[in-house]
């Protein structure tokens, strides 16, 4: 379903407005999240990538690499490296544009993998930053985040 959202998109890119481009690629972007399988959601990702890109459109791209990241972490035997390249890229798209919700998910997703990493300290000071932001967004999260402080014995 995913490809074939893609394929259409591409097919008919010259017609496409930017609002009706935009649309496609959120709409790329939620089919590739209902994907059954990581593969499929992976190509779906990367469909919606390409719009995003096409767009220039900062935010998106950030929410984008996180997701690809993320799914990283459900592949069997997945890649650190990748994930960690793609969680910077976010990172750096979301502070281009200033969403604080786009850079929570990224910094807590990188403490995260230095946590599965077995960097301790590093992944302490990730989700020290995480907790802040998300106690000035009032997130749900910022719970979940204080309880892994205290699991790792963060100071």
């Amino acid at each position: 379903l995913v490809a074939q959202a893609y394929q259409e998109t591409t097919g008919a890119e010259a017609d496409l407005v930017l609002g009706d481009k935009s649309a496609m690629c959120a709409e790329v972007y939620s089919l590739a999240q209902l994907a059954e399988t990581i593969d499929e959601q992976e190509k779906g990702y990367q469909a919606a990538l390409t719009l995003a890109r096409d767009l220039r459109d900062p935010a998106m791209q950030a929410r984008i690499a996180t997701s690809l990241a993320v799914l990283e972490t459900r592949r069997e035997g997945g890649d650190a490296q990748r994930m960690r390249e793609e969680l910077i890229t976010a990172l750096q798209f979301a502070r281009q544009v200033e969403q604080p919700d786009l850079i929570v998910e990224a910094v807590w997703w990188l403490a995260e993998l230095d946590r599965l990493e077995g960097n301790i300290s590093s992944a302490c000071a990730g989700f020290k930053v995480a907790l802040e932001i998300y106690k000035q967004l009032n997130h749900p999260d910022a719970e979940i985040t204080q309880k892994r402080l205290e699991a790792l014995a963060c100071a």
